[in-house]
């Protein structure tokens, strides 16, 4: 489904001053020590900001056809960066550490992947070494033990008594450790429960859920932005970006001028807050 419409100038207007606000963080978190905390803070902004701006400009660009499966794909990323901000947001300090660490069970995962498929279109033998990429998935074990205890799924605890990093160096000497071992998210909590606590739970339901599916993605993306125009998606998108950055800013210590912690709390961030009545 097309979603169509003119596009609102004033839209712009008001990304020019988001992009002042935006500044304001970036220079807050430039001035943060070196470390943990500052390198995943920068990533989660950057993440945000990257996919919420390309949702803007898709909708903005009235010379091509906007369509609701893209917008519904882009905006469920969007919403899982901010659903990665808000757990962030809980405890920058210890947090930053796990979003950090969890890159080793991402590079686990493609590794073991590719393995099995050296000489497919993507990994020609000629340029991937069987014998180099299993070193590299050593190394990628290792840093499984070392690091990642922590990303067990609870089906695959260690046993009462045993230490998770003893387990696990067991389980990668014995050659068993496997990728579904670890979960699919670096924070500990589901993605409902973070939504929970910032009082967007419905959030879940209405648009993350609906957004998942590549055969019939277009029919319930197409459903929240029904009857709407261009920038519908692209001010909700601004929304969550713009909530994101309110939680950033309040976790990291980062003083907002006044006025823009207002806009972003009174037009932003409460506005997607919403339970329903009892």
């Amino acid at each position: 489904m097309e979603i169509t419409g003119p596009w609102d100038p004033n839209m712009d207007v008001l990304l020019n001053h988001l992009a002042k606000i935006g500044t304001e963080l970036e220079k807050g978190i430039d001035k943060m020590p070196q470390g943990a905390v500052r390198d995943a803070a920068w990533a989660l902004y950057s993440n945000l900001s990257a996919v919420s701006c390309t949702l803007y400009k898709i909708c903005k660009d009235t010379s091509t056809r906007c369509s609701s499966q893209a917008a519904g794909s882009l905006f469920r990323t969007i919403i899982d960066s901010s659903i990665s901000v808000f757990a962030f947001c809980r405890d920058p300090r210890n947090r930053a550490i796990m979003y950090l660490q969890f890159k080793f069970v991402l590079t686990f995962r493609y590794l073991d992947r590719a393995m099995k498929h050296i000489g497919c279109p993507l990994l020609p033998a000629d340029r991937y070494d069987p014998e180099k990429v299993e070193i590299d998935q050593e190394v990628a074990r290792r840093d499984l033990w070392l690091y990642c205890a922590h990303f067990l799924t609870n089906k695959h605890k260690p046993p009462a008594g045993k230490k998770p990093e003893d387990f696990l160096k067991e389980a990668v000497e014995n050659g068993s450790v496997r990728a579904h071992w670890f979960r699919n998210r670096w924070f500990p909590e589901e993605r409902l429960d973070v939504l929970k606590d910032e009082q967007m739970a419905w959030v879940y339901d209405v648009l993350y859920k609906g957004m998942c599916s590549c055969v019939h993605s277009d029919v319930w993306a197409s459903m929240p932005w029904a009857g709407r125009k261009r920038p519908s998606p692209a001010m909700l998108a601004l929304q969550f970006w713009g909530a994101s950055v309110l939680r950033l800013s309040e976790a990291l210590g980062v003083v907002l001028p006044p006025n823009d912690t207002k806009l972003l709390k009174d037009q932003f961030y409460k506005p997607l807050q919403w339970t329903p009545a009892k």
